[in-house]
């Protein structure tokens, strides 16, 4: 490669990573390479073939979290369901203790109530 190609490219990603010996991770530019800043640690294609099991996972993980979503989502909307339900009850119960309380205040009620 020329220098003059090289000057173009300075800066820019030319397919590897590289370590640069301080512990760090460099993607490999033109730049780098004339500075002498980097060495070769894994190519492209060793970075991907090590990426793809590792996306495989993420993706069944994916599928797992949109599963877990759908059966909240489920439970959720029965639940909601159910709170209706005891809400209407609960307003009848509390309508049925009103009404016998008010049978309770009769007069005639009362006194048996009360020779009991």
């Amino acid at each position: 490669m020329t220098p003059e190609r090289l000057d173009e490219l300075a800066g820019e990603p030319v397919g590897m990573f590289w370590h640069n010996g301080n512990g760090k991770w460099v993607q490999d530019t033109a730049e780098c390479r004339i500075k002498g800043l980097t060495q070769p640690l894994y190519t492209e294609e060793q970075l991907l073939a090590a990426r793809k099991p590792l996306e495989e996972e993420s993706a069944c993980w994916k599928e797992q979290a949109e599963l877990l979503q759908h059966q909240n989502d489920a439970a959720f909307e029965e639940l909601q369901g159910e709170i209706t339900r005891l809400e209407a009850e609960l307003g009848s119960a509390q309508a049925e203790n009103l009404r016998l309380r008010g049978v309770l205040k009769h007069p005639f009620i009362s006194q048996i109530w009360y020779w009991n």
